[in-house]
């Protein structure tokens, strides 16, 4: 008997903790291999400073793909688990469908993030593209600098 034929002959219930079971595991597995390497990398470095610290200053670039590698695993793990349980809880579900809605769903929210709220300038440089928006002073509750637009006489 194949893991898979067995995994098929479970009760549904049984499934969904097997499927939960095995997405907290992949998440403990994913978190162990990042602190292991920022262990690793830390003891070069000074032990007085905490691994994720010392990395981070060590090796900011590591530091950064590390995050981000860890941060699109995490979320692959739990996506397909929550996909895997709604096909459980509802058998007629499409998971291509699913798919489908979730990327489309992902590029709206990563299109809105990249959107500036005040539409005035980059809080990172303060330049503007267009000469009428002037930058004020930045406001420290949002990050953002708030703008100041002139008017413009049209002419022509």
């Amino acid at each position: 008997m194949s893991p898979i034929s067995f995994f098929a002959d479970l009760p549904p219930a049984i499934r969904i903790v097997v499927i939960v079971a095995v997405a907290l595991l992949g998440h403990f597995l994913v978190q162990f291999a990042r602190s292991s390497a920022e262990r690793i990398l830390a003891r070069a470095g000074d032990p007085t400073l905490a691994a994720k610290v010392a990395v981070a200053r060590r090796y900011p670039k590591f530091a950064t793909i590390t995050s981000l590698v860890v941060s699109a695993l995490t979320f692959l793990i739990y996506f397909g688990a929550v996909g895997l349980i709604l096909h459980e809880v509802f058998p007629r579900l499409n998971l291509a469908a699913y798919l489908a809605t979730a990327s489309v769903m992902g590029l709206a929210v990563a299109f809105g993030i990249g959107r500036r709220p005040t539409g005035g300038p980059r809080p990172e440089t303060g330049f503007s593209p267009h000469p009428w928006v002037r930058p004020l002073k930045p406001n420290p509750s949002s990050g953002y600098r708030s703008v100041r637009v002139r008017p413009q006489r049209i002419t022509g």
